[in-house]
């Protein structure tokens, strides 16, 4: 974008440095729990433009972190006079538009609270690929249980997607065949507050134990669901 190039090195490994003395810790002493969510925030803030929706509607959670003062880098991209994100993805990263669509926006999103069992929320439970999720006690971090539901359908936490499976819900890795297609099966009704599969027309329920896939009652509370928006800060 201001006229230097960046090798690509196949296989390579992407490390993230953080500022000040550390030791076993990941992060700093004293230093932010969120410095690399920060740290992406401000790329997406100085650099991609109007592409800077795209990446909240991925991460909705972070609008209310403190990036701190961008003026000084904004000023030296101008100075430099690079180009826009918009050429960087038509001239350099033209790959990404079929590989990764730019994402529809959300529906919803945030935290799953169910009506009858009022202390309990959906959960991944931390399960890879090729599980199915849950249901625990609401804690209000987020983590694993913020969700975001978007207009296409596509129910999804990070980049675990989630679809029906038999009366379960199960996760798969968003990107399928080398492409994220952000489009699924899901469809959250704000009248009834429930979620239901459009492919098994079957909604989410629990037990106050576990998550599963039942016949649509509209007037049975352990089938609707709030969603509360959860923010990091």
């Amino acid at each position: 974008m201001c006229g230097g190039q960046v090798e690509w090195v196949t296989c390579s490994h992407v490390g993230h440095l953080y500022r000040g003395p550390r030791r076993r810790s990941m992060h700093p002493r004293g230093g932010n729990l969120h410095q690399s969510h920060i740290n992406h925030l401000r790329v997406a803030e100085i650099w991609m433009d109007d592409y800077k929706k795209y990446y909240l509607r991925r991460h909705p959670n972070h609008i209310q972190l403190d990036m701190g003062d961008t003026s000084e880098y904004k000023a030296l991209r101008q100075r430099l006079n690079c180009s826009s994100f918009k050429w960087f993805l038509d001239n350099v990263a033209y790959e990404m538009a079929e590989k990764y669509p730019l994402p529809p926006a959300n529906l919803v999103w945030g935290e799953m609270r169910n009506d009858q069992h009022h202390d309990i929320c959906a959960d991944t439970l931390g399960n890879g690929f090729g599980g199915t999720i849950g249901a625990s006690g609401c804690h209000g971090q987020g983590g694993n249980q913020l969700f975001r539901l978007n207009v296409e359908g596509e129910w999804s936490s990070d980049e675990h997607c989630f679809v029906s499976n038999g009366d379960f819900v199960g996760t798969q890795h968003c990107v399928q065949m080398g492409r994220w297609i952000p489009k699924g099966e899901w469809k959250y009704d704000n009248q009834t507050r429930q979620m239901r599969s459009t492919k098994v027309s079957k909604c989410l329920v629990t037990d106050g134990k576990r998550l599963s896939l039942e016949p649509c009652q509209n007037n049975n509370q352990a089938q609707q669901w709030k969603w509360k928006e959860i923010y990091v800060v």
